[in-house]
């Protein structure tokens, strides 16, 4: 075949494709013949060939004819250098210091992989940073999980217990730093079959009258894996309250009506396995103050005249049982006073008299208050006081009565 410049192209029998080419012919257009051009198919006028192999520099693979091809030559003009490992500048073949570490490079157990301490556990001469088994103990150090522990080279849980060296991981494929071995058969608690749970004592507080809900087996565990939560039951009761089992590993507990202090029981839990532990609930109530309770008080229910002197008395309660009280009887026409009380057992009675000077229907009011600063209150209607010496009243109209009166 023959192209437009005149080129013929041939197949020769042998299947080897070859061109002759015409005498104008100039394929990459740089003005050179194809007939002289080292370089057909890339334009070169100065016609450059710095290595002299014929093979213009434009398209030399190795224009300068040294150990690395011009694609990965750092000196593609400097047939002395090709590669800067520590990126200095300075070829590595005239760089006194190749890894710019600041140890030169006569002295340097790693000559092209910075390492200023140059540390050297095995002492071969070739340091820890370029050094591909550190201790020396036949094992690669991107298979060795002690790199730096000739005895020790197995983890295959990564635990930091070796498989290989004593004492041996005893769960070898669970990771369990610990190495907690509850019965010492040399089978570490995390991976053994068949062990029992473990159930931790709890703490749990709450106020006097108030019920509070909790879960014990927060803290609880089994070495297995297999705790099971709904097996959870209370094996003794509390002594000053009332439980139910909420059947999730949770209790409610209400103590007894206005008790306080300590109180407790216990719980077993299983595994599903069939394997149970037990521990010990401690309770603590928090006492909350109450307040008296303050009956009836007994008056005159008939008129007293003015100046005669009315006696009154209360009573009161306190499930408190100590401490003491005092006592403010309003007598409803401005006045107060205080009274006697007795008291004890939780029981008490307070008692006073006045004497209403002016007229009219009164509400008697009184006030019990413990030392812990509760309070109760009774109120009396009404104590009608008259003046005998007022007259009668004539006349016509009405009377309007409070209750009581």
């Amino acid at each position: 075949a023959v192209d437009n410049a005149g080129n013929v192209s041939l197949v020769l029998d042998h299947g080897i494709p070859f061109r002759l080419l015409s005498a104008a012919a100039d394929a990459d257009g740089d003005g050179v013949a194809d007939t002289t051009d080292n370089c057909l198919l890339t334009a070169n006028a100065d016609q450059a060939d710095f290595d002299g192999d014929g093979i213009g520099d434009a398209c030399d693979l190795n224009a300068y004819n040294d150990a690395s091809l011009d694609v990965f030559d750092q000196f593609p003009l400097n047939n002395g250098e090709w590669y800067d490992g520590d990126g200095d500048g300075i070829g590595d073949n005239s760089d006194s210091d190749s890894d710019n570490d600041g140890v030169l490079d006569d002295g340097d157990n790693c000559v092209s992989t910075a390492n200023v301490d140059q540390a050297d556990f095995d002492g071969d001469g070739l340091g820890d940073a370029c050094d591909n088994d550190s201790d020396d103990d036949g094992v690669p150090n991107s298979l060795d999980a002690f790199p730096l522990d000739a005895a020790r080279a197995a983890d295959l849980d990564g635990d930091g217990v070796a498989d290989d060296a004593l004492p041996v991981d005893n769960c070898p494929a669970v990771p369990n730093p610990d190495q907690a071995d509850s019965d010492n058969n040399g089978i570490g608690d995390a991976c053994e079959l068949g062990s029992l749970p473990l159930a931790v004592d709890d703490d749990v507080t709450t106020a006097e009258d108030t019920a509070v809900t909790f879960t014990v087996t927060g803290n609880d565990s089994d070495p297995d894996g297999n705790l099971d939560v709904t097996t959870t039951v209370s094996t003794t009761n509390p002594a000053h309250g009332a439980l139910v089992n909420e059947g999730n590993g949770s209790f409610t507990y209400t103590p007894d009506a206005n008790y306080s202090g300590s109180d407790s029981f216990s719980y077993a839990v299983c595994d599903s396995e069939g394997g149970c532990a037990t521990a010990l609930v401690n309770i603590t109530i928090a006492p909350v103050n109450d307040a008296p309770v303050v009956g009836p008080i007994s008056a005159p229910a008939d008129p007293v005249a003015i100046q005669v002197m009315v006696n009154v008395t209360a009573v009161f309660t306190d499930v408190e049982n100590g401490g003491t009280h005092t006592a403010v009887w309003d007598w409803g026409d401005g006045s107060t006073s205080s009274g006697t009380i007795t008291y004890a057992s939780g029981a008490g009675n307070v008692a006073d008299s006045h004497t209403y000077s002016q007229p009219g229907v009164y509400t008697v009011l009184l006030t019990v208050t413990d030392n812990n600063g509760g309070w109760g209150q009774a109120e009396y209607q009404y104590i009608v006081v008259y003046d005998p010496n007022g007259g009668f009243i004539t006349g016509a109209g009405q009377v309007i009565s409070p209750d009581g009166a």
